[in-house]
């Protein structure tokens, strides 16, 4: 389960993640948020997540050492 927020109808609610940042009442695609936890990801996004968060962490450190 995911949960959804979208600005255009106002739902604010949990919903199943099929991979695809859509809201599940009005189906809009704008104004669309989403928390989904790392154990409802494919294994995919679950790796490009992980690839942007050691990033992050190595920009960090890179700034810290200037």
């Amino acid at each position: 389960m995911a949960r959804f927020q979208c600005a255009i109808c106002s739902y604010d609610g949990h919903a199943a993640w099929a991979g695809e940042l859509v809201c599940p009442r009005c189906g809009s695609t704008i104004g669309v948020r989403a928390a989904v936890g790392i154990e409802e990801m494919t294994e995919r996004e679950a790796d490009a997540f992980e690839a942007a968060a050691d990033q992050l962490a190595k920009e960090a450190d890179d700034e810290e050492g200037e």
